[in-house]
């Protein structure tokens, strides 16, 4: 389990074992998350003085076993309800884990029968992992800190003027330039950070080809290692003033990376219309074997309201040619954005695609002339 070896693992056990108290009889379903109970039942599966990750079955049999409603309802393997309820208490426990804010590294074994550190982009269940808990994040992401006195009292930051908080925010929440890529993975969208400048190179920034014609992450963009999501937007669970504050700047400011269109559809299902509504600029990556998907995000994008930027990212053209012209005839989903006035940049090798947004630019100028 990572985080500080002095931390105070007793005394945070018995934080939570008071907070869970009240709802450990009880039939009808705790106000707790799926992710707030696996990081309870991780904390509780570390044992003193030891620190390797800890299987996810130690966890499922702690909320099983804590809480009479999950033991009820069937939700470990060893329960004798309906498969169906155990198939779909084993989904939520995945899709809990995908999330990017949940504070746990996952571990998998080596060829030495020691552990490493999961890479994002391996396809690895999330059964055969070992986890580990960020401590340090714990108490913020299960809000135990609100449970203290001190959080009674007045908030500092609320009493400085709202242009200095508004500054605190964009350096807390504003990511590198190189944006947030979002990458889908089994449940979800995992976001990851880029450690180098994606708009520093043109081209194939993200894909390149090999003799199989398989398509992988471009070397020089690998993922930025650095602090968990989670350690930046924990002051989002400060207060609800602050939440209300910071969370639009944190969409307003970073640029978010879809590296398909896939990618982006998983993405606008993971968060909310009016989350969706404050992003300000998206970049995507338009391959050739994308088809007919541009058109099924087109209202995805059309949600966005505030969008002010679009970079397209295309691939080499020297496939089939006509293949990306044929899926723009059906449906044109760049005149939407144009006559939002978003700003569009495309970068790579698409002339068809380059052509029609400068006609379509050339028809609302000649409109607005007219008029």
């Amino acid at each position: 389990m990572s985080g500080d070896q002095t931390f105070d693992l007793k005394s945070l056990q018995d934080e939570i074992q008071e907070m869970m108290s009240p709802h450990s009889a009880l039939t009808k379903q705790p106000p707790f998350t799926i992710g707030q109970l696996l990081i309870m039942g991780f904390v509780f599966a570390k044992r003193t003085g030891r620190s390797q990750p800890q299987p996810l079955r130690s966890a499922k049999m702690w909320i099983v076993k804590t809480l009479e409603f999950y033991n009820n309802q069937a939700v470990a393997d060893f329960c004798s309800s309906s498969v169906k309820r155990q198939v779909a208490f084993r989904s939520e426990i995945k899709k809990a884990l995908e999330m990017w804010d949940l504070p746990v590294v996952g571990w998998e074994s080596n060829a030495l029968g020691g552990v490493r550190p999961a890479t994002d982009g391996e396809q690895v269940d999330s059964y055969k992992k070992m986890w580990s808990v960020h401590l340090e994040s714990v108490r913020t992401y299960l809000g135990l800190d609100a449970r203290r006195d001190v959080a009674e009292e007045p908030f500092p930051l609320l009493d400085l003027p709202a242009e200095l908080r508004v500054s605190i925010y964009e350096l807390l929440l504003g990511m590198p330039r190189s944006g947030l890529m979002t990458e889908k993975s089994t449940d979800g969208a995992r976001i990851s950070l880029l450690s180098r400048d994606f708009e520093r190179k043109l081209g194939n920034w993200c894909f390149h080809k090999t003799e199989s014609r398989s398509r992988y992450p471009h070397s020089d963009f690998q993922k930025l290692a650095g602090p968990l999501a989670s350690d930046h937007l924990a002051i989002l669970l400060t207060s609800k003033q602050v939440c209300a504050e910071a969370l639009p700047i944190f969409y307003r400011i970073n640029t978010f990376i879809f590296l398909s269109w896939d990618n982006l559809a998983t993405f606008c299902t993971k968060i909310s219309m009016r989350r969706l509504m404050q992003i300000e600029h998206v970049a995507i990556n338009w391959t050739q074997e994308h088809g007919s998907q541009p058109h099924q995000a087109a209202n995805m994008i059309a949600s966005m309201s505030r969008l002010q930027k679009f970079d397209l990212w295309l691939d080499e053209s020297d496939r089939e040619p006509g293949v990306r012209g044929g899926a723009i005839r059906r449906g044109d989903f760049l005149r939407d954005l144009i006559k939002r006035k978003v700003q569009i940049t495309v970068h790579g090798d698409c002339p068809k695609l380059e052509a029609l947004v400068r006609m379509e630019i050339g028809l609302l100028e000649s409109r607005s002339a007219e008029r």
